[in-house]
């Protein structure tokens, strides 16, 4: 299994008392986001993306890590990684467009 991704409209279940509605779901059968994400080395906001565990993004993150998917749009190999990257950049972008929300990166 690959990273799923998961957009709420505020912070997520477990971390508040009340729980958040999903906005969108993303997933990724095929592990293309991973392997994408693991050629983007260094210090990047995006190569810090657990794929084996939850990452969780807030709108100001969203906006920061959206500045790096052009390059990982240059690495990618195969059309679905070009896909996989499609979609994280569709999701960054409706987080960091819509206040309050969190995009949660669930990993294996």
């Amino acid at each position: 299994m690959g990273i799923d991704l998961i957009l709420y409209t505020e912070r997520p279940p477990g971390h508040r008392r009340r729980p958040a509605r999903v906005i969108r779901r993303w997933g990724d059968p095929a592990d293309n986001l991973p392997t994408a994400l693991s050629r983007l080395g260094g210090d990047r906001r995006l190569a810090a993306i657990d794929p084996y565990g939850d990452t969780l993004y807030n709108e100001q993150q969203a906006e920061a890590a959206l500045k790096e998917v052009r390059q990982l749009e240059d690495l990618c190999t195969t059309d679905g990684e070009r896909e996989a990257v499609g979609a994280l950049r569709g999701m960054l972008a409706e987080c960091a467009g819509t206040p309050g929300s969190y995009l949660m990166f669930v990993g294996d």
